[in-house]
């Protein structure tokens, strides 16, 4: 089952590969691969961002405010079906932190409700406690899709506690839409 909401620190590095050569064989000591990475390989990413015509989303994201909250459609998979699975997502950071609220929604869901504004139904708190706040997003955001980003990446949790992750992306494409 797909995690709905949960809160974590980030912090970002930019290696080299060479870096990153050395740095897999040690991770390893401590962290086992995320169920995604089959045969221990990358597996693909595909993100839509939203934001406005002025960009003001990512201005102010770049901005580094206290509070910064940013929408987007994840899927694991390149999305060629209406019944393909697929995460809307509200990613909020106040003061370092990360909490990010996601619900599992098909494509067709997904784009009914932000383009059409049709709720998709469900009985599950969590999830409509999710909607809601997408919903009051989308009321004080004109927002639209505008940035799509694809890469590959390995993650790694570790033994002794899998909330600690490493994510490792590789190859980021992004496309301005």
């Amino acid at each position: 089952m797909a995690i709905k909401s949960f809160k974590r620190y980030e912090k970002k590095y930019l290696i080299t590969q060479e870096q990153y050569d050395l740095l897999i064989p040690k991770i390893l000591n401590y962290m086992e691969f995320d169920e995604h990475c089959k045969n221990n390989q990358n597996y693909n990413i595909y993100s839509i961002y939203y934001d406005n015509d002025n960009n003001d989303v990512i201005r102010h994201s770049i901005s580094k405010p206290y509070y910064k909250e940013k929408l987007r459609l994840r899927s694991y998979k390149i999305t060629s079906n209406p019944d393909d699975i697929v995460f809307l997502e509200l990613k909020k950071k106040i003061s370092g932190i990360v909490n990010k609220r996601r619900i599992v929604l098909t494509f067709k869901q997904a784009i009914d409700f932000l383009e059409k504004g049709i709720r998709p139904c469900t009985d599950d708190y969590v999830n409509n406690q999710v909607l809601n706040e997408i919903e009051y997003y989308l009321s004080n955001h004109d927002v639209h899709p505008a940035v799509f980003i694809g890469y590959s990446r390995k993650a790694f949790f570790a033994n002794l506690s899998p909330a600690s992750t490493i994510n490792c992306p590789s190859d980021k494409v992004p496309l301005t839409l």
